[in-house]
């Protein structure tokens, strides 16, 4: 069956609407052959709404990685089926993850100078519904190079993070970051205890994230709030092959985040449209349920569809338009 998004979200060939290094490239080839020769495995689970219902959106994730995206029909939910198993997606962040998704002209400094300022964005939303945060442990869990914890500190925090990727640790480490190796397990293993936990861009990569909002519970002290980014895919226009991702797990909406967190015993604080959110323990007991919204999935389809009829020209042009600017940097054309 044709994709949702049509031929040009099928193959693995032609132009990568997402450009990446020639590290970036070899790292692609790697996955691809890992997963011919069976050393990465694939598994198929149903949404987290519980249906296997869905319709496929695309085949192939913005790399051309073959990591399908499909869309539950029952709640409207997006996410990859079939996906990395949980030794596979271990695997791929400790050695792939951040080859692919360097970009020409990759460096520390200017990849803080730019994650700084969004950084510092997620900083006064915190503020601006927490009030005063002096005085807070702040615990960011793939924390990459700590830049979401940079101002927290500087405001008077205690911080400390946690992420799989040996440079990016050491590079927070110099700016005098307390940064540690691992992710959630490895935080729970050290039985840390938080006022404000972190999660930028990062919930949409777990593999069972109900359970994982389960055990973030844990860290939190009596009064402790949970701080999540993800992208919101009905903010993404003009360049919607970006959103899928074969690592992104789940693609989330505000409704389906907002479903996701009761379901997981969350209740929320704040949520803006770009869907940076502060959320509380529930004191409910039993779990709110996942409502059926066949309603949110035709919206879905129409939202893609839409993208799809007014812009498929215009993404094949940026694409190659990226991938000339890539190969121009590369070579030193660029400044």
């Amino acid at each position: 069956m044709t994709p949702l998004l049509g031929e040009y979200y099928q193959s693995a060939h032609g132009p990568i609407p997402v450009p990446t290094t020639e590290r970036g490239a070899s790292a692609c080839r790697e996955v691809v052959e890992a997963l011919a020769s069976g050393h990465y495995r694939l598994e198929s689970r149903p949404c987290l709404c519980g249906s296997d219902t869905a319709r496929i959106v695309a085949r192939v994730d913005r790399y051309r990685l073959p990591f399908p995206t499909v869309l539950c029909l029952r709640c409207g939910l997006l996410r990859t089926d079939p996906r990395l198993d949980a030794d596979s997606t271990e695997d791929f962040y400790k050695t792939h993850y951040r080859r692919i998704y360097e970009r020409a002209g990759h460096s520390m400094s200017s990849l803080y100078d730019v994650q700084g300022a969004l950084a510092k964005g997620r900083f006064r939303f915190a503020r601006r519904h927490l009030g005063a945060l002096d005085g807070m442990r702040v615990l960011e869990i793939g924390c990459g190079g700590g830049w979401n914890l940079l101002p927290f500190a500087d405001a008077g925090c205690a911080v400390r993070g946690y992420d799989y990727d040996e440079e990016y640790l050491h590079e927070g480490s110099k700016r005098g970051l307390d940064l540690r190796m691992g992710g959630l397990s490895a935080a729970l293993a050290a039985n840390e205890k938080a006022d404000l936990i972190l999660l930028s861009h990062v919930l949409e990569h777990f593999l069972d994230p109900q359970e994982t909002l389960h055990q973030i519970r844990s860290l939190l002290t009596d009064k402790g709030v949970l701080f999540v980014e993800v992208p919101n895919l009905f903010a993404i226009r003009d360049r919607l092959m970006r959103s899928l991702q074969g690592v992104h797990t789940y693609t989330f909406v505000p409704r389906t985040l907002e479903r996701l967190m009761n379901r997981a015993g969350w209740g929320r604080v704040a949520l803006n449209p770009v869907i940076q959110s502060l959320w509380r323990p529930a004191s409910a007991r039993e779990p709110a349920p996942w409502p059926v919204d066949e309603s949110l999935a035709r919206e879905t389809q129409r939202f893609l569809l839409r993208w799809q009829d007014a812009h498929p020209l215009l993404s094949r042009m940026r694409a190659v338009g990226e991938r000339l600017g890539a190969a121009a940097a590369t070579i030193g054309l660029l400044d």
